[in-house]
């Protein structure tokens, strides 16, 4: 039998940073205090079994995100969607907002989000540069092995905090 998968977007939504690629791409390029402040002191909510939870391990993810520039949600909100978002910067190079695309995981693998990424970085890159942001100024990308290292799926333990 055929699954469907359904997502819904209402104006005024919104969605949780922690679990999102929209949200993550904007929390990695945020001050690490500012991040975690804007999570609120409560428990990070759990809404799959990907989903990260454990504030450390969400922090070690964030650096892994800037690393490579974009971030991705891995079925971490939405079970079988896989979203993949870049940030976008200000004239000041402070991170404003983000640009993202979401699709069935199945269609998404990881031999896609290369590709997928370059979809998100170079309207991301683009929008910035309209807003006054230098070439660049506020984006983190390291190295293409850091990149692919920073992109493998985290261990449930590691999620969890364990």
């Amino acid at each position: 039998a055929p699954t469907f998968v359904r997502t819904s977007t209402e104006i005024g939504d919104v969605a949780p940073p922690h679990c999102t690629a929209s949200g993550k791409a904007i929390l990695a390029w945020l001050p690490e205090s500012t991040a975690l402040q804007s999570l609120g002191g409560r428990r990070l909510r759990t809404y799959t079994a990907k989903t990260i939870t454990a504030r450390p391990a969400l922090l070690h993810h964030l650096r892994d995100v800037r690393a490579v520039g974009y971030a991705v949600d891995d079925e971490e909100y939405v079970t079988d969607v896989r979203c993949v978002a870049a940030p976008i910067f200000n004239h000041a190079g402070a991170v404003i907002a983000s640009v993202g695309v979401s699709g069935l995981a199945t269609r998404i693998g990881g031999e896609r989000l290369p590709q997928l990424a370059a979809m998100v970085l170079d309207p991301a890159a683009r929008i910035s540069r309209a807003l006054g942001n230098r070439a660049g100024e506020g984006l983190g990308r390291e190295t293409a092995p850091q990149a692919k290292r920073a992109q493998r799926p985290m261990a449930r333990s590691q999620r969890r905090g364990v």
